[in-house]
């Protein structure tokens, strides 16, 4: 897990060994997003909606990353979930 040792503990005690978890500050990240990303977000008025996307996404790429799937695009659908 990505993020600190307290957490990293509930973890292993909860999943199973190959659940992925990541945590981070929310952030603004918003170069690290795929245009279809950025576009998703373009329509969010507020700095820190772009900054809590941008943050989910972000760390959500880096675990499928370290799950072998690279370079993906996280989408969202119409109910605007990641898909």
């Amino acid at each position: 897990c990505l993020a600190d040792r307290s957490t990293d503990a509930l973890i292993e005690r909860l999943f199973a060994r190959d659940v992925l978890c990541a945590a981070a500050p929310i952030a603004d990240h918003l170069e690290a997003l795929r245009p279809s990303e950025r576009a998703a977000i373009a329509d969010a008025s507020a700095p820190h909606r772009r900054a809590e996307f941008s943050t989910g996404r972000w760390l959500a790429r880096g675990l499928l990353a370290k799950a072998g799937i690279v370079d993906a695009t996280i989408e969202r659908g119409s109910d605007r979930a990641p898909i």
